[in-house]
């Protein structure tokens, strides 16, 4: 009897086991089930537009909506048809639009504020070419992910998260979709002048043949400074490097609104460009030539933004340029301004040097001879020969001297006056007829004084001038 009762107790207890097995196995299928469903979910692409499909584009700037339209010739900005539009920059806002993949899928959403939808950052607006219009609505970006949040047409129990800003994609001022001049492209070794008129340092630099550095700056009062090469090359960088920082207007027929009636000042620069010749040679090639250029940039008030608006004399669009830049050129640093350079006259541009030393002159002649092969096959060279008083001398100890002659620096300008006896003059003839007249006098335990022929005098580093000497003498020794 009892062996009967255990019996069906056994199958019973055998087929709620399996009965067991059965739910947890369902029940990890369907939790699978589920995930993959929300991994689906969460990988969606939610806005999918082809470029050519999008027929119009409508967006708020500064809460006012704004709508662009494409068409055979490009886009054009409906409210405006003579408005510029950058294709490039409307080419930005299609991509943006090519695929919006959602991080994550919220549904059954009730408060819209927990995401920014209540008062939404931006309503896109996009008509595809069946007029078919799709609304995407923008919310807040959350801090953490950077994704952003966005619901789309009247679903508004349906959030997305998806990655990046779309309302830093769609945004800016209307003139960030306008299509603008950029400020001219000039390379700072092409300038030849800069003239800066107005403001509170005027000015002029230009090139000069009586200036050691070659340049020549005149100030608002008219003086004259022999400027260093250093100081040249920070004024042409600053003149070529500016960039606009803003656009404000295309089309402007009232300048006084931004100061350009009446400019703060005005900032002119002369270069050369490289231009191909319109017409090829019969070989197919063009020729090219240096061709003069100007620009003068009017430069107008100063606004919020820490730009000054500024316009390029001919073109009707305001740009602005930053304060920061512009006062490179506005405010120019006397540092490092005054060439200090003595007698920067290299080889190549004299034909004479002479050199009082001691009580005694020498002349120093460099020539370009042929020198003939070691044998009659040999193609024959040039080659550069010094002489003293009509004697060849050694190259090197001649290099040597005048490499010190020519590379003296100053470490300022002095308004004193030499006294005693100069202990060495020299007298650069320069094979453009010109020449320059340096003489070196002892002026304290630190300097030497040297006195140019045009009255500037240059208090320089007593070791250098000693250094210069020992080189001269040098060339003496071995002469004797």
């Amino acid at each position: 009897m009892k062996k009967k009762k255990i019996v069906p107790m056994i199958i019973l207890l055998a087929v709620v086991a399996v009965l067991l097995i059965c739910y947890f196995l369902l029940k990890n299928y369907n939790r699978e089930q589920e995930k993959k469903e929300e991994a689906a979910a969460e990988n969606d692409v939610v806005i999918s537009f082809a470029e050519d499909d999008i027929k119009n584009l409508s967006f708020l700037i500064s809460d006012k909506r704004v709508s662009f339209t494409r068409n055979e010739d490009g886009w054009v900005y409906d409210d405006d048809a003579q408005f510029p539009v950058d294709d490039d920059q409307m080419k930005v806002l299609t991509d943006a639009l090519a695929e919006v993949t959602a991080n994550r899928t919220l549904t059954d959403v009730e408060d819209l504020s927990s995401y920014g939808l209540d008062e939404p950052e931006d309503v896109i607006q996009v008509t595809d070419q069946e007029d078919k219009v799709t609304e995407i609505t923008v919310g807040d970006t959350n801090e953490s992910t950077g994704d952003c949040y966005i619901s789309l047409n009247e679903d508004s129990r349906t959030v997305y998260t998806v990655t990046g800003d779309l309302s830093t994609v769609f945004s800016g001022s209307l003139m960030n979709y306008a299509k603008g001049d950029d400020y001219p492209t000039i390379t700072g070794g092409s300038i030849e002048r800069i003239t800066l008129t107005g403001g509170e340092n005027p000015f002029t630099l230009e090139k000069s043949e009586d200036s050691t550095s070659g340049w020549i700056l005149t100030d608002g009062s008219g003086k004259q400074i022999d400027v260093g090469s250093s100081y040249v090359s920070t004024l042409q960088s600053a003149a070529a490097g500016l960039d606009y920082a803003n656009y404000y207007e295309y089309n402007c027929t009232d300048f006084s609104k931004y100061g350009l009636d009446q400019p703060y000042a005005v900032l002119t620069v002369d270069y050369t460009e490289t231009a191909a010749d319109e017409e090829a040679d019969e070989n197919g090639e063009t020729d090219t030539e240096e061709v003069s250029r100007q620009m003068v940039l009017r430069i107008g008030n100063e606004n919020e933004e820490g730009n000054r608006y500024v316009s390029i004399e001919g073109s009707t669009q305001v740009h602005g340029i930053s304060v920061d830049s512009l006062n490179e050129l506005l405010q120019p640093s006397d540092e490092n301004m005054e060439d200090l350079s003595v007698s920067n006259v290299p080889v190549s541009a004299i034909d004479k040097l002479t050199v009082v030393y001691k009580n005694t002159t020498h002349d120093y002649e460099i020539k370009e001879e042929t020198a003939k092969g070691s044998d009659e096959s040999a193609e024959e060279s040039s080659e550069t020969a010094y002489y003293r008083d009509g004697e060849k001398i050694d190259s090197l100890s001649f290099s040597s001297f005048y490499n010190k002659a020519i590379g003296m620096t100053a470490q300022k300008t002095t308004q004193g006056n030499p006294s005693g006896t100069a202990e060495m003059k020299l007298l650069f003839q320069k094979s453009d007829g010109s020449e320059i007249n340096v003489e070196y006098y002892s002026y304290d335990t630190n300097f030497y004084l040297a006195l140019r022929q045009d009255g500037k005098k240059y208090l320089v580093n007593k070791m250098n001038v000693r250094e210069m000497f020992n080189a001269y003498e040098a060339i003496e020794t071995e002469s004797e």
